[in-house]
């Protein structure tokens, strides 16, 4: 039977139902949900990995920096920040074009293009990975006398360099991965396997007698073995790759990626200039206490970093669909939940600083002000949202890549001006100054180039929230200031955070909050049910 599309009024005359203009916009809020179902999932799985993750280097670190003291952990961070740094070039910054690339062939149904991005992109980053730690490797003894003046550094360096290549297999498999908008893969492999086998593999060696060497080959081999998990893992998950005939399009892919390649080494340089040029400038035991102040701080950008995982297939799905208006939607949600989450972390890292970088040991105090102020730094970078991703997956990385150049710039200009009479304090501040100049950069970038921003009125909420039960412990002297760092750490804490959520419920849950609650409920029970 046909349906009429038409009605009658009163008089007699036809006019156009409206049933069907109410579906469509019923369809438009049920894509809307659907896409932040997907990120909320996804974004939820990625933060439980890199919060367990996150939890075990941290554990790892205060660990080393137990057994090893601050000089030998500022020595071990400068190493690793090396290999880290060569790590970001093998990769020729084909880890972004992986997201992009993937998700567009793949959104479309071209699994030999997908087949063709994921096998150059592995091909060219192992052998630039092996390229480059051989490099590395001859040259370990000049680096750590000339430039750093630490001969037991060039031992360091020469292990770390046998992990570059599996390094960048490893990445760029789990990258793929996300590319298919798939996070848990991600979190199984670089978050709990690659740590627990790091520490695991450390305890042992350090049990053994191996000392600062034993940490390193720990770390070399753990990465090593998560390099052939996450290439297993990538298989498992795009299994055409066995027999499918690639079809290349390798220009296009580094055309895209290369520029991405800068980006991604001046943000490098933006966030470790500081241990390198501590490394230069001031003694080694500043350089283990100043990082353990910046893994402590990175805590907060967790959120950001979750969101961004899942967030960025999205984002270059919808601008491809030309969906401006459904992704200014799904970004003031996410970036609402980011802010929610990161904003009384800050508040606690703030209130409890002292406490918290004690864990290190009572020579790691003298970072608490360091602490506080990169803190506020990451505080900043996840209020903004996904504003960097916003411009890269929508083709703007040429724009990108000039403005982290000047920021890079600006950086090591002011770590070359403040770290030497200042110290880490200088670091600190030269850091946060970058940090905070970039992201408000790229958030009026957003709004000028697409007309959108992710703040709403809603922000409002976890401000408010935050500010008063912050102002509460602060002025009662938080909870207990007589008991041991630990213990004012373990009560003050869940007190903090239950007082926080009573607040927000209290002041009132969106809808946009309640599709992400809800997944996280039903998360939650099949966990436990």
């Amino acid at each position: 039977m046909c349906m009429s599309l038409f009605r009658s009024d009163k008089n007699g005359r036809r006019e156009p139902k409206q049933e069907p203009v109410l579906e469509k916009q019923h369809d438009k809020q049920k894509i809307h949900e659907k896409e932040l179902a997907t990120i909320g999932k996804g974004a939820g799985i990625s933060f439980a990995g890199k919060l367990l993750g996150g939890g075990l280097q941290y554990f790892y670190a205060v660990f080393v920096a137990r057994i090893l003291g601050a000089e030998s952990l500022g020595i071990l961070m400068i190493g690793i920040t090396i290999i880290n740094f060569a790590g970001v070039i093998s990769r020729f910054g084909l880890d972004f074009g992986l997201v992009r690339y993937i998700s567009l062939y793949n959104g479309v149904g071209d699994k030999a293009r997908v087949k063709g991005v994921i096998v150059k992109s592995l091909e060219y980053s192992f052998f630039a990975g092996l390229f480059i730690g051989i490099v590395l490797f001859f040259n370990a003894d000049a680096v750590a006398v000339r430039i750093f003046r630490a001969p037991e550094l060039g031992g360091i360096i020469k292990l770390l360099s046998v992990s570059l290549p599996f390094s960048a297999l490893m990445l760029n498999s789990l990258f793929s991965i996300q590319g298919f908008k798939i996070m848990k893969y991600t979190v199984y492999g670089q978050n709990l396997f690659l740590p627990v086998s790091n520490l695991l593999l450390a305890g042992i060696l350090l049990i053994a007698g191996l000392k600062i060497y034993g940490v390193v080959i720990a770390y070399s081999l753990s990465v090593f073995l998560a390099s052939l998990l996450s290439i297993y893992f990538l298989f498992k998950v795009f299994p055409a790759i066995k027999h499918l005939k690639a079809v290349y399009e390798t220009n296009e892919l580094f055309r895209f990626s290369l520029p991405l390649l800068l980006v991604v080494l001046m943000n490098f340089l933006i966030m470790l200039t500081d241990t390198l040029m501590l490394g230069y400038f001031r003694p080694k035991n500043e350089v283990g206490v100043y990082n353990a102040a910046v893994r402590t701080a990175l805590i907060t950008s967790l959120v950001l970093v979750s969101f961004n995982s899942i967030f960025a297939p999205v984002i270059s799905d919808l601008f491809n669909k030309r969906e401006i208006r459904k992704l200014e939607a799904l970004f003031k949600a996410a970036t609402k939940w980011i802010y929610t989450i990161s904003f009384p972390l800050f508040l606690l890292m703030t209130l409890l600083s002292k406490e918290i970088m004690s864990v290190f040991g009572q020579e790691f105090i003298g970072g608490r002000n360091a602490f506080v102020i990169l803190a506020f730094a990451q505080m900043v970078n996840a209020g903004v949202g996904s504003v960097g991703f916003i411009l890269t997956m929508s083709g703007r990385q040429n724009l990108m890549m000039y403005n982290t150049l000047g920021i890079c710039l600006l950086n090591i200009f002011l770590n070359f001006l403040l770290i030497p009479p200042y110290g880490i304090l200088g670091a600190a501040v030269a850091s946060c100054v970058s940090v905070v100049i970039i992201n408000l950069l790229m958030l009026f970038e957003v709004y000028v180039l697409y007309k959108i921003h992710p703040y709403r009125l809603n922000f409002l909420k976890p401000t408010v929230s935050g500010a008063t039960v912050f102002a509460m412990l602060l002025l009662a002297g938080y909870l207990f200031p007589g008991a041991g760092a630990v213990q004012r750490l373990l009560i003050n804490i869940p007190v903090f955070i239950t007082a926080f959520i009573l607040m927000i419920r209290c002041l009132g849950i969106d809808d946009d909050d309640r599709i992400i609650i809800n997944i996280f409920k039903l998360k939650f029970r099949r966990v436990f049910t």
